[in-house]
């Protein structure tokens, strides 16, 4: 399962609906792994969305402020595939 590819649609689909109305390009991985998150403006609707469906898809149960601890993208990615075990 490509974890990043199902990131950055999660985030696309929660940031739709937030107030900065932003949207995650699918090169956001491309040049490394660590895109900090302070980089994407990640309010806590999307916070709370993204951690909703983080355990929808994958059983993941995550709260906003737990998630908004990590400070990257590829280290959400690391964590998820931990918790999925692949």
């Amino acid at each position: 399962m490509n974890f990043r590819a199902e990131i950055i649609e999660i985030l696309g689909v929660c940031m739709i609906f937030t107030i900065s109305g932003g949207r995650v390009d699918s090169n956001v991985f491309s040049d490394h792994d660590d895109v900090p998150l302070s980089s994407l403006s990640i309010d806590s609707l999307t916070a709370m969305q993204f951690c909703i469906e983080l355990e929808t898809r994958f059983g993941w149960s995550i709260t906003p402020e737990d998630l908004m601890s990590f400070t990257s993208l590829g280290e959400i990615e690391r964590e998820l595939a931990n918790h999925v075990g692949r």
